[in-house]
């Protein structure tokens, strides 16, 4: 300004950061004669969803001034978890604000599930019992109708016992086929008036000298 010189930018860096914090850190100006004093700090930091915000720092909470190129530190609370900020620093003296700090970027540390606790030991999350339920209820139903398409099978497949009025052909009715020979009854032969029987029709008599045979013939009243 026309007025007079304004402080130059601090060399800030990041020191640590917790769950909900960031210790930020930075060189002050040199005291030296005949250039204006610096009367504080202002820590811009910014969420990244948010806009810039700003902490005003004096020079006598960070540093009592007895340093010629004082270190100032600052925790900055009330932060986040698991978040990333961006951060810079400016220095003041009664003429206005200087030039800015490099940006530096931090991140807070996430939360970590808390493991559930059973007795003294922790079991992992695929031991709780909002994992495993559904698992085993799934393995159940599976189990259970695999067991009843087999019942159902089997049954299907069983074979047909026939009821003991149901006579079918069998071999016993067959034993006795073509086994025995069968011979055809004739009548006892006529007899004549004399008691000697007729003979029958194309009857013939072996002759013992070669002889034609003769057919015998017989006589009816």
């Amino acid at each position: 300004t026309l007025d007079g010189e304004l402080p130059s930018a601090p060399n800030a860096f990041v020191v640590s950061s917790t769950k909900t914090s960031v210790t930020i850190s930075w060189n002050g100006q040199e005291n030296q004669p005949g250039k204006v004093p610096v009367i504080g700090y202002t820590i811009h930091y910014l969420h990244e969803e948010d806009d810039w915000r700003e902490i005003p720092v004096p020079v006598n909470s960070v540093n009592d001034g007895s340093s010629k190129s004082p270190a100032y530190t600052f925790v900055v609370d009330g932060l986040n978890s698991g978040t990333r900020y961006n951060l810079f620093v400016t220095a003041s003296n009664k003429y206005g604000d200087g030039d800015p700090s490099a940006i530096v970027a931090a991140k807070t540390i996430a939360d970590k599930p808390l493991p559930v606790m059973l007795g003294n030991f922790n079991i992992p999350y695929y031991f709780q019992p909002m994992f495993v339920i559904p698992i085993v209820s799934a393995v159940v139903i599976i189990f259970t109708v695999l067991v009843v398409t087999f019942v159902c099978v089997r049954r299907l497949k069983q074979p047909v016992i026939p009821d003991e009025n149901f006579h079918t052909l069998s071999a016993k009715q067959f034993s006795y086929t073509g086994t025995t020979q069968r011979y055809v009854d004739f009548d006892k032969p006529q007899m004549n008036e004399s008691g000697n029987p007729y003979p029958f029709a194309y009857s013939t008599m072996p002759m013992d000298n070669g002889e034609v045979p003769r057919v015998s013939t017989a006589k009816f009243n």
